[in-house]
């Protein structure tokens, strides 16, 4: 039974091992508002029988659960496990040998240190015993001073070939040294593993398809509207927000966006028997299901360092970050620059160390925003750090001295130059914006005579251009983008232009002065239902300035569309209360209240405007309170919400004055009703 027992474990053993790790590329990604699905695919060889293959490069954090496996149809799979990767499978063996390694080198560093000592003692023991007696002669004195001479010069000679060795050892020390720094942080860092098992008749080659759900990921909805003013038409630039910190970048994958949201329950709410009692507390209520991803922001640790005295660059270089029980290592390349990425916000503490030289210990504030931090190491004082963020260095290139080439071989340090401005905002791929034309994707899509077909949209005239292709489905819309796109793992937005519309819109000025002194410019736009508009935040932009934040609600059901656009300074207004009176009745004790109210407006602009007034008679609840004598003479008056509308075209310089009054009696005894004095 040992015998077999045996076997059986070297068999195990041995499959372990022996299970062939296959890479794969992530092709599409789909976003929703809360979460994501990636599929990875490659192109694989299956061997006949039964076979299990380990599928790399997989995030952490995906949904064990929803993954999907695809292969050719004579494969059939027999297993399907998500679960980290070993030491062995990552090809990592014992570290006990390369830590050896590094006392040897240590042992020969003290080795000639002792002979370097050795060779001082020497030194200062011919230094004290240079005298020659008085009664030597001439020649004697000429050979001791020759010998001396010839020793003091052997010695420092030995001296230099002593000290030039121990550099060399102590270089190879912290080489290796920095190869077990990079050790401990691959195996400090668990790698996820797809492990499929299958089974096939014969050698099949072809693609293999893995999806699966993750929930660090998300993307945000907002609108650009831009309006000329009164005459033109009100454009729609539709966009999209996308972060992500899943733990792996997207990198130039075709993108969809949907507006479903799995993150939300699909069951049917049940219907609970309402009883209705002292002892109940159970009363029907609607279900709010607000689902927003909580997407931590990231950074990245960027260092180049140098020895303080002759400014050369240290490779292998140890820097060690630490946050609570999180620790981060990576040793410096060639030219001494040293990355660690991925880090989540926070403040780090931070050491740096290489053999021969004072150590650094300091902190530093990781963000989003970029930093190039200079580390000079000293081998006799003080070892410093001095951390510059990207803005200041674009601000002060002539005045900070840094290596320019760290900068341009880093491709994440050009990505951040070229996707944001100096503030270190994000920047919309694609856009630029001049002043009357605005481009996207290489489209001209403001002031333009001849849009491309292809930017057309297929169903509506309302589409001036568009990015992605829309695609209705049974529960939502799921947008295609129809270029590669890149979302990298950092928690940061990514800005993207989905489509622009345009639609016709009629423009009015809206007074409502019981509650506003100024009038509000509104467009009013027909037809919007095309438009297939989403609830979102949007920038309003009137002549080509921002003009703060509406909320879009497509949950209205009105034919039109009203969108204001900001204060119209071009109309005055003034509202006064012109007659105030009161009498108290002898025998009901009933108080009775008169008001009226005059208005008047002047049009201050050069062009017509259409101008539309709103007031309201109170409306009272109780029967002890009465509203009556309601007069607005030319308005309309909606008796159920007591508004009153006045409309009317206001020529340049023209004035207009409207009144309306009202009574209103309440008991004399009671306290007085909410009006205005």
């Amino acid at each position: 039974m040992k015998r077999i027992f045996s076997l059986l474990l070297f068999a195990a053993a041995w499959s372990t091992f022996a299970q062939p790790k296959v890479e794969s590329e992530i092709k599409q990604v789909t976003v929703y508002k809360a979460g994501a699905t990636v599929e990875r695919s490659t192109n694989h060889q299956f061997q006949p029988g039964r076979n299990t293959y380990l599928f790399t490069g997989v995030p952490q954090g995906l949904m064990p659960s929803t993954i999907q496996v695809q292969v050719p149809s004579e494969v059939n799979i027999l297993s399907i496990n998500y679960r980290f990767m070993t030491a062995e499978e990552l090809g990592f063996g014992d570290l006990t040998e390369l830590g050896e390694q590094i006392a040897q080198v240590e042992a020969q560093i003290l080795v000639q240190n002792d002979i370097k000592a050795a060779l001082r003692e020497d030194l200062d023991f011919i230094a004290v015993n240079s005298d020659v007696p008085d009664e030597s002669s001439a020649a004697e004195v000429r050979n001791v001073d020759a010998y001396l001479g010839r020793r003091r010069r052997e010695i420092r000679s030995e001296i230099r070939s002593t000290l030039n060795r121990i550099e060399e050892l102590q270089a190879q020390s912290q080489e290796l040294r920095s190869q077990m720094a990079e050790l401990e942080v691959e195996l400090g860092k668990p790698k996820s593993v797809i492990e499929v098992e299958t089974n096939a008749s014969r050698p099949i080659r072809g693609e293999v398809s893995i999806q699966y759900f993750v929930n660090d990921a998300q993307w945000i909805p907002f609108y650009n509207i831009r309006s000329g003013g009164v005459g033109t038409p009100v454009e729609f630039e539709f966009m999209a927000s996308i972060r992500q910190n899943t733990g792996e970048d997207w990198d130039n994958v075709a993108l969809k966006l949907s507006t479903s949201d799995p993150a939300t329950f699909a069951a049917e709410p049940d219907i609970e028997p309402w009883t209705i009692g002292y002892r109940e507390f159970y009363v029907p209520t609607i279900e709010r299901l607000h689902t927003q991803a909580s997407i931590l922001r990231r950074g990245t640790f960027y260092a180049l360092i140098k020895d303080e005295e002759t400014q050369r660059p240290l490779p292998n270089a140890r820097v060690e970050l630490s946050l609570n029980n999180d620790r981060f290592i990576a040793t410096s390349n060639e030219k001494g620059e040293v990355t660690i990425g991925r880090l989540n916000e926070g403040t780090y503490s931070v050491r740096c160390y290489f053999e021969g030289y004072q150590s650094l210990s300091t902190s530093i504030a990781v963000s989003p925003q970029p930093a190039l931090n200079r580390i000079s190491l000293s081998k006799t004082g003080a070892s410093r750090m001095l951390a510059v963020t990207l803005p200041q260095i674009q601000r002060l290139a002539g005045e900070i001295a840094f290596d320019q080439s760290f900068i341009e071989d880093d491709l994440e340090l050009q990505s951040f130059y070229e996707t944001s401005d100096v503030n270190g905002a994000p920047v919309v791929r694609g856009t630029r914006s001049d002043a009357d034309v605005v481009f996207i994707d290489g489209v001209k899509v403001r002031g333009s005579t001849s849009i491309p077909q292809s930017a057309m949209a297929d169903n509506s005239d309302a589409f001036k251009s568009r990015n992605f292709i829309r695609v209705q489905q049974a529960l939502g819309s799921v947008y295609s983008i129809d270029l590669p796109f890149t979302v990298p793992s950092t928690g940061m937005a990514a800005e993207t232009w989905i489509s622009t519309a345009e639609l016709p819109a009629e423009y009015i000025d809206r007074f409502r002065p019981a509650r506003s002194e100024s009038a509000r410019l509104i467009a009013r736009i027909p037809n919007w239902e095309q438009l297939d508009l989403i609830q979102a935040a949007a920038n309003l932009y009137v002549d080509n300035s921002f003009n703060g934040t509406i909320a879009i609600n497509p949950q209205q059901t009105g034919d039109t569309l009203e969108l204001s656009l900001g204060i119209d300074q071009g109309i005055r207004s003034e509202r006064n209360r012109i007659d105030f009176e009161r009498s108290k009745g002898f025998w009901s004790g009933r108080v009775e209240e008169s008001f009226t109210y005059q208005i008047k407006f002047k049009n201050t602009r050069p062009v017509p405007v259409s101008l539309s007034v709103q007031e309201q008679f109170p409306i009272s609840t109780t029967s002890s309170i009465s509203v009556t004598e309601k007069i607005a003479e030319g308005g309309t008056i909606d008796e159920q919400s007591g508004r009153i509308t006045w409309n009317r075209t206001l020529q340049p310089n023209e004035e207009w004055v409207i009144e309306y009054s009202f009574i209103v009696t309440y008991p004399g005894d009671e306290r007085r009703p909410n009006l205005p004095y």
